[in-house]
């Protein structure tokens, strides 16, 4: 077994099934495999993608999803060593990080709000299955009704539930993403170098 198996071995023995589904969204998993409801299914797709991963992968998962301790026991590395290396070397796509952050922000309640305003949108059997935003966020993006690209109607329902901060930080999110793209666009393009081998 691998070093970083034995370290992620370590590291799901203390996961929740909550945090494994945040990782499995984080890593893009969790829109193929949103049948994972038992914690035992979860806890082997969260080991399979994490088996495959850098230790500098398994820094940045395990910083959004908070769990620090984990971080110093299992990985050796403080919070903010963690965050300095990981300042030019993200990994994981803006987009999905938001949505685990605002998915963390919410309680109960407003996702009870959430699942009576998608009624008409989604399907019954599929709003029974909510156990957090991520779930509504697959489903959704299935629809083609969000993507890191197109957050209007999400910001529009936390509107709808009076959740002005979370809607103000995706929208703070598409301005960045606007002007990231903008200046992209600015910047004359480059040809790499050829690889030499």
């Amino acid at each position: 077994m691998s070093a970083v198996c034995r370290s992620v071995s370590q590291i799901l023995a203390e996961l929740s099934a909550d945090e494994c589904r945040r990782i499995c969204y984080l890593c893009g998993a969790l829109d193929t495999h949103s049948e994972l409801t038992h914690s035992s299914e979860l806890r082997v797709c969260t080991h399979s993608l994490l088996c495959r991963s850098e230790r500098v992968f398994l820094l940045e998962l395990l910083l959004r999803v908070k769990r620090y301790d984990l971080l110093r026991g299992v990985l050796k590395s403080s919070r903010s060593t963690a965050e300095t290396l990981l300042k030019n070397q993200r990994t994981l796509p803006e987009y999905r990080v938001l949505m685990c952050d605002v998915s963390e922000e919410m309680d109960t309640e407003d996702l009870k709000s959430l699942i009576f305003l998608l009624r008409d949108t989604l399907p019954k059997h599929k709003l029974q299955n909510v156990q957090s935003l991520l779930d509504i966020v697959v489903d959704l993006e299935k629809l083609e009704l969000i993507s890191g690209q197109k957050l209007e109607f999400l910001e529009q329902i936390l509107m709808s539930i009076r959740r002005t901060d979370l809607a103000n930080k995706i929208r703070r999110f598409q301005q960045t993403s606007q002007m990231t793209k903008q200046g992209s666009a600015d910047r004359p393009q480059t040809c790499a170098k050829p690889q030499t081998g």
